[in-house]
């Protein structure tokens, strides 16, 4: 698994929430942040897969989504108040949906008797999948006069909590498992 990658994923989530609650507690804007920090996140998350991938036609797919999301940061800036602007949010979950489920197919077009669920890439594609999807769902519906009606801020808001501890939790023990493979000498994928 590209280890290297995700640990400095996970630092620079890490950093950046930190400059976001800072910057909410002085100027009250952070927008600016997240969005600097999505193109992080999707060019990290981007490599990783590619490295992930063993099948050619998925890494020569990787760059074409790559630009499509590039192309939505670009209309989001320009034709959209970041304020109100869901779009980023939602294209991203879906793009990391996709690459989540492209692995997945990638394994079982793998010939062998691999043991997906030993592997570290299995447990961060497995919160990839899951976190994303949850995320589809509370920006899809975020904005909306449902979501407002039923007050249903609350709820969702814990939904999107755990799913982030779930989320969390199956990278960080991607990452143990990964570390314990380097440890006995075996190569973790």
């Amino acid at each position: 698994m590209p280890f290297k990658y995700l640990v400095i994923l996970v630092a620079t989530t890490f950093i950046f929430e930190t400059l976001a609650v800072v910057l909410a507690l002085t100027i009250k804007n952070t927008l600016l942040v997240y969005e600097i920090f999505s193109f992080i996140q999707v060019s990290l998350f981007c490599i990783i897969y590619y490295k992930l991938f063993t099948l050619q036609l998925y890494k020569k797919f990787i760059p074409f989504l790559f630009v499509c999301i590039i192309l939505v940061f670009l209309y989001e800036l320009l034709f959209l108040s970041l304020a109100e602007s869901d779009v980023n949010i939602i294209s991203r979950s879906l793009l990391y949906i996709i690459l989540a489920l492209f692995l997945f197919r990638d394994w079982l077009l793998k010939p062998g008797n691999l043991n997906i669920t030993q592997t570290p890439a299995f447990w961060m594609n497995a919160g990839m999948l899951f976190f994303f999807t949850v995320n589809i769902l509370f920006w899809s519906i975020y904005s909306t006069k449902f979501f407002t009606e039923y007050k249903l801020s609350k709820v969702f808001g814990y939904l999107l909590y755990f799913s982030n501890l779930i989320f969390y939790s199956l990278i960080f023990l991607a990452l143990n498992y990964e570390v314990k493979l380097n440890r006995n000498g075996q190569i973790g994928r």
